[in-house]
């Protein structure tokens, strides 16, 4: 495994061999970077660099065996978090794009100010891995990859731009946070879990899920639009929500608009202002008794399932508060 380097201060070969002879550009390292390299892209400035067009990830690939690894590190060259900033300064189209390349890691970058995606990628990429990304700013979607399959978003933000991320398909996403965009935090048409994730203060609902299927576990749905915290449509094929909290969501904690296998158990709903006084759609199904659920919000019964199962929970009963869901302020 080859350690390579990039610095836009370096004044060298600008060949990525040593620190003085690093890539001046990330664009250089994408096309340069083989399998098995891990390529320390090191923090100076803010921004790092100013980009006149996207980075295009369009040359090399890693195997499964073999990853090419880009991994933002200080100013010292160590790896603590520190991340490498790429400024679109409203002028390119996107900060990153993976485009038809599979296992490449992106770790510790920070992508804003584009026209449109912050970071997109395309279906036939595979074992893709997102950590520590905090993508804000972007004139359209924070993350748009579709279709991707055995690759993982980790420790990522999305925030302040039109939408979260957009169409993924097959990525697990993992302690990541879409707080304050002006659509939805979210919207999938394909398959995805989230878990330990905080999808909050968007404009629209947190999910929009309009295709496939969904998991999420111990997610955080807060101060979302109508909605409201999850928005299921009648083309989703299946869905599960897990020991998540539910709250102050305009709308419903969970809307479904028919019945297409959607299940929630062991959540909280709180302060969620439901057009029916409720903070679960009738007609979703559930799995567990009535002390799995918690609604502190409502005016008429908690929940009614569609088996007619009358939970009858008044209003100011909390019968189980779950110690593993993740507080509202949590940041990963």
């Amino acid at each position: 495994m080859a350690e390579k380097y990039c610095d836009p201060n370096a004044g060298g070969a600008d060949d990525g061999s040593t620190k003085i002879n690093a890539w001046q550009t990330l664009q250089k390292a994408a096309d340069t970077a083989t399998a098995g390299d891990t390529v320390l892209c090191r923090h100076t400035d803010t921004p790092d660099e100013t980009l006149a067009a996207t980075i295009d990830f369009d040359t090399n690939a890693g195997t499964g065996t073999s990853r090419i690894n880009f991994v933002g590190v200080n100013t010292s060259w160590v790896e603590d978090g520190t991340q490498y900033v790429l400024d679109a300064n409203s002028s390119a189209l996107r900060c990153i794009y993976i485009n038809a390349k599979s296992y490449i890691t992106m770790k510790n970058f920070e992508c804003m100010n584009t026209t449109g995606d912050g970071v997109q990628g395309t279906a036939t990429s595979v074992g893709v891995v997102l950590e520590n990304l905090y993508i804000h700013d972007c004139a359209v979607y924070c993350l748009d990859i579709y279709g991707l399959a055995e690759s993982l978003v980790i420790r990522c933000r999305m925030n302040d731009s039109l939408r979260g991320w957009n169409r993924t398909g097959g990525y697990y996403h993992i302690a990541c946070e879409m707080i304050g965009n002006s659509q939805q935090g979210c919207a999938s048409i394909k398959a995805d879990t989230l878990i330990g994730c905080i999808i909050a203060d968007n404009t629209l609902e947190g999910l929009d899920q309009y295709g496939g299927g969904h998991f999420d576990m111990q997610c955080v749905w807060d101060n979302n639009g109508g909605p409201g915290g999850i928005d299921v449509r009648q083309n989703s094929s299946f869905g599960w929500s897990f020991s998540g909290r539910f709250t102050n969501n305009t709308g419903f904690g969970i809307a479904q608009n028919t019945n297409t296998g959607w299940i929630e158990n062991y959540n909280i709903f709180y302060g969620n202002n439901g057009e029916l006084g409720g903070s679960v759609l009738p007609g979703l199904q559930s799995r567990g008794d009535e002390a799995e659920h918690v609604f502190d919000d409502v005016t008429q019964d908690g929940y009614v399932d569609d088996g007619n199962d009358d939970y009858n929970i008044a209003e100011g009963q909390l019968y189980r508060i779950l110690e593993w869901t993740l507080p509202r302020n949590y940041v990963p």
